[in-house]
């Protein structure tokens, strides 16, 4: 499986078959562009949607300075500015990779599956708290529909 561009649209091949140079049949699914994820709503928020539903996965309130996914977190004043140059360039990835990095917000958007490359709303995630033998808390991990897990809290 395989996803790739065609005439401005994504698409993602499940299966091929080349004879010659030739292709012989194709099944595709055409995808959600990476710019679905995102809109600017009238309030000046940013909405970030998900991908199975297209319904509200997350929120990212500059002026209030704060993150509402799955876990809400706030965010410092400082990085408003940057936080919107990510955010206008539209490339989910993009902002997770850099958030994350740049101790923006602890372990990056956690709406988004880094190995689907899909942003999935709090309703598709299945969301556990792991705790240690002596029944203190240590983390809180998120499962995609696809089964990859990552850390959002500690």
């Amino acid at each position: 499986m395989f996803t790739f561009l065609l005439n401005g649209e994504f698409y993602t091949s499940f299966l091929f078959l080349i004879v010659k140079k030739v292709i012989i049949g194709m099944q595709m699914r055409k995808e959600k562009s990476p710019n679905y994820y995102f809109s600017l709503g009238e309030d000046s928020k940013y909405y970030i949607y998900c991908y199975i539903c297209g319904k509200i996965a997350a929120i990212i309130d500059i002026h209030n300075s704060e993150y509402i996914g799955i876990i809400e977190k706030s965010v410092r004043p400082e990085f408003a500015d940057i936080l919107v140059k990510w955010l206008k360039s539209k490339e989910i990835n993009e902002l997770d990779f850099n958030t994350k990095n740049n101790k923006i917000i602890q372990f990056g958007i956690d709406i988004y599956c880094r190995d689907c490359r899909k942003v999935y709303c709090k309703k598709h995630w299945r969301i556990k708290a792991i705790f240690e033998d002596n029944g203190w808390y240590d983390y809180t991990e998120a499962i995609c529909p696809e089964d990859h897990s990552k850390i959002i809290d500690v």
